[in-house]
Order: C-alpha cells, then structure tokens, then sequence
C-alpha cells in the first residue's frame, strides 16, 4: 500500500512515510503532506476539500487501518515477492527531504505490460482501476478510471490535475 501522489510505500518505522488523515478522508504520506503544506492548510489534491494544520503535519491523525492491513500482509508472507518499504523508500532523512527522481515515481518502462492498476478502494470497499497516462518525457500519471468522465472537458481537467501534482515531484 503506497502513497498515491508519490507511489512510495507507507512505513510507520520511517516517519516521513507515515499514512496521514486529512479531514477529507483521504491518505497521504507524511512526507507529501510537507510537500502540500501551505499557510498552515492542506488543499487535498484528490477532492480539493481544505484541511487546517494548526501544528506540525505529524499532528495529523495516522491512518492505523493502512498501517494494520500493511502489518498483517507482511505477517502473512503476501507482500514476500514486493519490495520491502526499505527497497522502495529513500535510504536517508535527506533522501526524503529532496525531491524523488523520475524513477522514484516509476517509468513506463519499469511497467510495460500494465494497461492498468488494481487498488483497493477504502472510501467504497471495492476495487478501484486506475489507468496510466503517458507523459511526454516518458514517465506516466495514474488516473482513476472510474472518477474519470466521459466529457472531454472533465477529462481533460483530471488529466491537468493529475499532470501538476507530477509535475510538484519532479
């Protein structure tokens, strides 16, 4: 389970990585919780709905039901043929302070033969497809498919949104 603005893997032993609550509803890592931060407000980027942040983004609430399916996977042996969240997550505090490499966000050609992704989705308990998008300087985007509208306009407003918050990682 893993950040869907960075693609990192949530890790509460790494505290930059700690899935947070914003008021929407909605998961982030700490880390990219930092990144939205501003005059002490987030603005979610998946439903735009403000969260005030009075204190430190570490005063946001964790999200424990990530962190304990997250626990119970690993137990289980099911995440085994996955990158550890050591693997995946940057090696050092100042790794997390600058910003990722293209490749921390993954390239199309780290997934060639995915059309799509499969995700759980906590909001509606059901599975949630998401589909890639392909950016001119070949990395790529991830779109709900099933928020997308058929309009063109909305699409085209999604595909902005989803191209700025790309755009804040690299």
């Amino acid at each position: 389970m893993d950040c869907k603005i960075c693609f990192r893997k949530y890790d509460e032993k790494k505290q930059k990585l700690t899935p947070r609550v914003l008021s929407c509803g909605h998961t982030v890592c700490e880390y990219c919780c930092k990144k939205l931060k501003s005059d002490r407000q987030i603005v979610c980027p998946f439903d735009r709905k403000v969260t005030k942040v009075y204190n430190g983004v570490d005063q946001l609430p964790k999200n424990f039901a990530i962190l304990e399916v997250i626990e119970v996977l690993e137990k289980s042996g099911y995440l085994e043929d996955t990158k550890s969240p050591e693997e995946c997550a940057p090696e050092t505090e100042s790794d997390l302070e600058s910003e990722p490499e293209t490749d921390d966000l993954n390239t199309v050609s780290s997934v060639p033969s995915a059309p799509s992704i499969v995700d759980w989705d906590e909001d509606s308990d059901g599975l949630e497809i998401f589909d890639y998008v392909d950016l001119p300087d070949e990395s790529f985007i991830v779109m709900d498919r099933t928020q997308a509208s058929d309009s063109l306009e909305n699409v085209q407003s999604e595909l902005s949104d989803y191209e700025y918050l790309h755009d804040l990682y690299l």
